[in-house]
């Protein structure tokens, strides 16, 4: 079933008489959301207005790349919020009706996709934006090594998105195998594998992104003061959260 896990017999043995009717619930979990939904939609339409007073540059794609990242972040924090409201993911597993499960499922695969795209266009926006602190200052090797960073971080999000696409053919069979009225013909991979190897690429990407900076900041002299450069510094290191 898609890289859902199975639940083995022997834990659903374990779980208690489930509880439809009042079951206890995280309740925190939309307006906590919403609250950082809110504050990183402040800071983004932030950078755009002063792109646009002309106050910190001109327009680029990482302004580009950023809008995409904001719009899957509301798409995201929305599905999160229908998940809660409607799907039971606001409770214990076995407290949420078995006619829930292949909606969830669904909404579990956009918000992967989701969350795969809002974070690659954030990390393509963050390479970008260091483009253009090398034009005509640094080293052609620095250009490269962002070029690099590109490339890979593109080809990481195509081999995934695939992997996500053709897990299961059809593809609605990732979702409508939870639901056991459901009798169609379908096959999935074995896919368990799959996140922590989403995970791994993840992390190297970050990591590779967050050097970068540092090194540039290190070896060339950007023409900021001492204090700019640790200001600087701060906030890439707060990147790698």
């Amino acid at each position: 079933m898609g890289n859902i896990q199975e639940i083995p017999a022997s834990v659903l043995a374990s779980w208690p008489k489930p509880n439809y009717v009042d079951p206890e619930r995280r309740a925190w979990m939309p307006a906590f959301a919403m609250i950082w939904q809110v504050a990183s939609s402040v800071l983004v339409w932030g950078r755009f207005y002063l792109r646009m007073r002309r106050l910190a540059g001109p327009f680029g794609y990482d302004d580009a790349f950023m809008l995409i990242a904001w719009m899957s972040s509301v798409t995201f924090t929305a599905c999160a919020w229908v998940l809660t409201a409607h799907y039971g993911v606001d409770r214990h597993t076995w407290d949420v009706n078995v006619k829930l499960f292949s909606g969830a499922a669904m909404y579990a695969w956009i918000l992967q996709v989701l969350m795969l795209v809002g974070s690659g266009a954030t990390k393509a926006s963050v390479l970008l934006f260091y483009r253009r602190l090398v034009t005509g200052t640094l080293a052609r090797r620095w250009r490269y090594a962002i070029y690099f960073a590109l490339v890979f971080h593109a080809l990481y999000l195509i081999g995934i998105t695939l992997g996500y696409v053709l897990v299961c053919r059809p593809l609605q069979a990732y979702w409508l195998s939870y639901d056991f009225d459901w009798d169609g013909e379908y096959t999935c991979a074995p896919a368990a594998g799959l996140n922590p190897v989403i995970g791994v690429l993840s992390i190297v990407s970050d990591v590779y992104a967050v050097a970068l900076p540092f090194i540039i900041l290190h070896y060339y002299d950007l023409d900021v003061p001492r204090s700019q450069k640790i200001g600087l510094n701060i906030i890439f290191t707060l990147g790698l959260l």
